[in-house]
């Protein structure tokens, strides 16, 4: 085969290989514009089915704007996650899911059995997402699904189970903390403490100072900013008993959590937390020196 002939098959191959390309990532794009517009079309369709539920039209205009809604997302094809997004979006700017016709509008869409179908599924993600729908949406019939995960093998599925109870049950939900022995993050614990202060239910005394019980360095780091956030003053003994902890990071907060409910820390007290952290961190870098000369050793 002379040389030209492998230089026209190269050029060919190229050319073919760069059309190819260019035909899959239009079609990419083509793809992603009509999954966008189908979403479009289905927000649309679903946010006048949810205003209708609540208009003052008459009962069978409302039937009819439901059933068209219903019937959209069975033809389609519709994904139940893009369903979930569109009511998700919607409740946290108006909190439909609180008023008595929320039910009613779920259930005929039938995305009540559709959950729980995802709640009991095998697939750890389809579960965390189904959960963190139950509790966004106030579906307080699903906790008897979601309380069984407690102590479930996946890390989110867990920390999703955890946030659900503190939105279902409340102050209440506290009692089970001393039960929690993996890490609780910062992200997770920021989210029961918004859940706490958007419960109308008062404050449980009993399940709060069970709560102080733990010993998970994370969950009393909770504790501390539960009390800071709440103004919980009679408890501020709590923040100032882990001032003398071994946790590096435990008496940081503990220590920015007085500061912050604007107690006075004794001089005393601040070159203790001082020493303490000092200590801690010239041990870490030891530490780190010793592993580094074994490491080159």
């Amino acid at each position: 085969m002379s040389t030209l002939t492998i230089t026209y098959i190269v050029i060919v191959f190229f050319i073919i290989t760069i059309f190819v390309l260019w035909l899959s990532i239009l079609n990419h794009i083509t793809y992603s514009k009509l999954k966008e517009n189908q979403y479009l079309r289905l927000e649309k369709n679903l946010i006048e089915g949810i205003v209708s539920s609540y208009s003052e039209d008459s009962n069978k205009l409302a039937i009819q704007k439901l059933q068209h809604t219903s019937h959209y997302i069975k033809n389609n094809y519709i994904k139940f996650s893009d369903v979930a997004s569109v009511f998700l979006k919607v409740n946290r700017v108006f909190k439909f899911s609180k008023c008595h016709n929320f039910k009613t509008l779920f259930c005929h869409l039938e995305l009540n059995s559709m959950l729980r179908s995802k709640l009991k599924s095998d697939d750890w993600y389809e579960k965390s997402k189904a959960i963190l729908l139950s509790y966004e949406l106030g579906l307080t019939e699903n906790n008897s699904i979601i309380s069984a995960y407690k102590d479930d093998e996946n890390t989110l599925v867990k920390r999703e189970v955890q946030i659900a109870l503190v939105a279902f049950l409340g102050w209440k939900s506290l009692a089970s903390l001393p039960d929690v022995t993996k890490p609780i993050s910062l992200w997770q614990q920021i989210r029961i403490i918004e859940k706490l202060q958007e419960i109308d239910a008062p404050f449980d005394f009993y399940s709060f100072e069970k709560a102080l019980k733990s010993d998970n360095f994370n969950t009393k780091e909770l504790l501390i900013r539960i009390i800071k956030n709440f103004k919980l003053y009679n408890y501020t003994y709590y923040i100032k008993a882990q001032l003398n902890s071994d946790n590096k990071q435990l008496a940081k907060v503990a220590a920015e959590a007085l500061v912050q409910l604007d107690l006075e820390i004794n001089g005393q007290e601040v070159r203790q937390i001082n020493l303490k952290l000092l200590r801690v961190s010239n041990l870490r870098q030891a530490e780190m020196i010793s592993n580094q000369r074994y490491a080159s050793n």
